[in-house]
This record gives structure tokens, sequence and C-alpha cells, in this order.
């Protein structure tokens, strides 16, 4: 898994490709291409494949929500009266930050089962046909 390809959402295994479509902050938060147009890499592999996305997805918002308390409360002065007022506005930065942490959550569910130049191949058909190409 590539840092920079999941930052820039591309592809995992060509690092050219985009992963989504349109724009973060639009109407089309999640569409994504069945394929890279690049390499053609498959990006469902099956029904329900982003499932465990959603749990990378709750660790890095968690991760920005913690960041954004700490600086915003450093900020304050680490007293008790800015306490809450950390924690809210550390909550409401989170929430700014969710279509782009769906995103790269996304990106980060795929870098973990796809590596640079390997094809994942998605039932055993396509595996035996690229195999018989080769020889």
């Amino acid at each position: 898994m590539n840092l920079k390809d999941t930052i820039f959402l591309k592809c995992p295994r060509c690092h050219e490709g985009d992963l989504f479509r349109g724009k973060a902050y639009s109407s089309h938060i999640i569409d994504m291409p069945k394929e890279c147009e690049k390499c053609k890499q498959p990006f469902f592999l099956e029904p329900g494949f982003y499932y465990g996305a959603m749990y990378v997805s709750y660790g890095v918002n968690v991760a920005i929500g913690l960041t954004l308390f700490v600086i915003i409360w450093a900020i304050l002065g680490f007293t008790q009266p800015y306490f809450m007022k950390a924690a809210f506005a550390s909550m409401f930065g989170t929430i700014a930050f969710v279509p782009y942490t769906l995103r790269v959550s996304r990106s980060i569910w795929l870098g973990i089962f796809f590596k640079d130049k390997l094809t994942f191949y998605a039932n055993i058909d396509e595996f035996d046909v690229a195999k018989k190409e080769e020889k």
C-alpha cells in the first residue's frame, strides 16, 4: 500500500487510474468505476467487499477527531472551561472530513488486498485463462 496513492486516491496496482468519479464534496461521493481505466484492475470483487472499509473509516475518523481535539484544546490553553468547546469544535471538524475519509478508507481497504502489478482475480476462471495466456 502506497501512502501517496492512498491520499491522492489512485489505483493501488498501477498508481495512475482514479479510484473515484467526481469530487468528494458533491453528490457523487462514492461513485467508483467498475475497473481501473489504465490497468483494468477490477475494483468490485464481490458483493459487500467494501463493508470492511467501514472499520477503516471509523479508525481514520477517530484519529482525525482526537488530533483536532488536542490541537484545538492546545490553542485554547488546556483549561477546563474550554474542554467542551474543543470537543464540539473537533466533532464538527471531523464531520467536515467525512466525505474525504470515506474515500480514503476505501482506498486503504483496496490497498490491503492489491499489491503493485499483481492481479487479484475475482474468480478461478479468470486465473486459469491468464495462466494459459502466459505460457
